[in-house]
């Protein structure tokens, strides 16, 4: 019994080498993450560092190298205020971006232009009070929204429209 037992150890263990194939600390100036990889996706999960001017342009440089993953980019507690137009430019692989407690105030139109393949966007926790038209344009694979917990008073004309494939629209506690 011990035997099989520590062979389930051993089996275990090996699985999970196997499992992350590629671990590592990523440096965007200055702004330490932690990218992993799975399989055909990739992690990179950015937190806690306080900066109101996260380097997106070489965040976009960094995950040019992943493009044969789906990339999860996780940007939370980073004290970002604004989401200018194309700030995420070019950033087609990533499926799932999350938002969350970033103390955003505002979406600028076009702010998401280029994450072609995002399935997925969590922006909760922040003080968004308008969503301006068009804001969401060209998400055009985004099935899950989530903006709960803002301060949302009002929403101009357009600013959900061709988001054909949404799903889901967690809106609740504004």
């Amino acid at each position: 019994m011990f035997i099989k037992i520590l062979l389930f150890v051993i089996l275990l263990a090996d699985w999970q080498i196997r499992t992350f194939t590629r671990a590592e600390r990523c440096l965007l100036k200055e702004e330490i993450c932690d990218c992993e990889s799975e399989g055909i996706l990739c992690f990179i999960v950015c937190v806690n560092n306080n900066r109101s001017d996260f380097p997106f342009d070489e965040l976009i440089k960094f995950c040019s190298k992943y493009q044969q993953y789906d990339v999860t980019i996780q940007l939370n507690n980073k004290n970002i205020q604004i989401l200018k137009n194309h700030s995420f430019q070019n950033l087609t692989q990533v499926t799932d971006l999350n938002l969350k407690y970033n103390n955003i105030k505002r979406i600028d139109k076009y702010a998401f232009i280029g994450l072609v393949s995002l399935s997925k966007l969590d922006i909760s926790n922040n003080n968004i009070e308008k969503i301006l038209s068009y804001s969401f344009f060209g998400l055009k694979e985004l099935n899950q929204m989530i903006i709960e917990k803002n301060n949302i008073k009002e929403v101009e004309e357009n600013a959900f429209r061709y988001l054909n494939p949404l799903i889901s629209l967690d809106i609740s506690y504004n």
